[in-house]
């Protein structure tokens, strides 16, 4: 939990921990606004805030670690598909296909673009070894998306069940573009190596009606599925009627000592 510090009047302040360290005291009113901060990191200890630039070199250089750890939790077998060329920079084939995948996820592209002669050809004219190991089969694409997804899912399952905290669920449905009601669930909670995270452990299309008790047992099947159950802490969702009665459709179940009625309406 975040410390909150005030001054000798009451006011809710921001005191400098670097300066604390050297013995000194400096600390800001925090309703007067951060500028007077800003400009004592950048005098005092030459500290600042990140150009649009280095935040986005710093997002691409996460995103690779994150594919090369995918990698090493990929057990599936890489196969060449060509020889490599001496002159370009060799490229792990298990890291290509976690970038790849996660690249057509993120931005909603279609697995037949690795079929695409000019998409190729330009990722062949940045390396020419990417033809090394990028599939050109949109069906060998779909495989790879499917293996990231089982690769990723442990991965998460992983940080649920080492987490320090509880782990506390929000809910929500809305209506996709092609008009099917999608129940996401998401888990929040503070990971072993102390940082707040949230996952999406569901994207669930409602078969039937919206009553509160079909979407009870959707939710019992998620929690169920991640292994979660002894964890559970609090629900958060909005105040639709559904939600009432779903929370009732839990105190008549087995979750009765787990949730408790943790059940927050916003």
């Amino acid at each position: 939990m975040q410390t909150v510090f005030y001054n000798k009047e009451g006011a809710e302040v921001w005191p400098c921990r670097l300066c604390t360290e050297k013995g000194q005291t400096k600390e800001y009113v925090l309703s007067a606004g951060t500028g007077n901060i800003e400009k004592h990191l950048n005098k005092q200890h030459s500290i600042y805030e990140d150009s649009p630039m280095h935040k986005r070199l710093h997002a691409q250089q996460q995103s690779i670690q994150e594919a090369m750890d995918s990698a090493e939790n990929n057990t599936a077998k890489k196969r060449k598909l060509t020889e490599e060329t001496p002159k370009e920079k060799p490229l792990d084939g298990a890291v290509l296909e976690a970038l790849y995948v996660r690249w057509i996820a993120t931005d909603n592209k279609a697995l037949r673009l690795v079929e695409c002669p000019e998409f190729r050809a330009f990722l062949a004219y940045l390396n020419g070894n990417v033809n090394v190991w990028l599939t050109n089969s949109h069906s060998t694409c779909g495989e790879w998306v499917l293996n990231q997804y089982d690769i990723e899912k442990e991965r998460v399952r992983l940080r649920l069940h080492s987490a320090r905290t509880k782990i506390h669920l929000s809910l929500d449905i809305w209506t996709s573009p092609n008009c099917l009601p999608i129940l996401g669930v998401v888990a929040h909670y503070i990971s072993e190596d102390n940082q707040l995270e949230s996952s999406v452990l569901a994207m669930r299309e409602i078969q039937g009606s919206h009553r509160g008790e079909n979407i009870a047992l959707i939710v019992e099947e998620v929690i169920e599925e991640w292994g979660v159950v002894s964890k559970l802490g609090f629900i958060q969702m909005d105040n639709a009627s559904n939600n009432d009665t779903m929370m009732r459709h839990f105190s008549r179940s087995k979750y009765l000592f787990v949730f408790n009625f943790n059940h927050f309406a916003c």
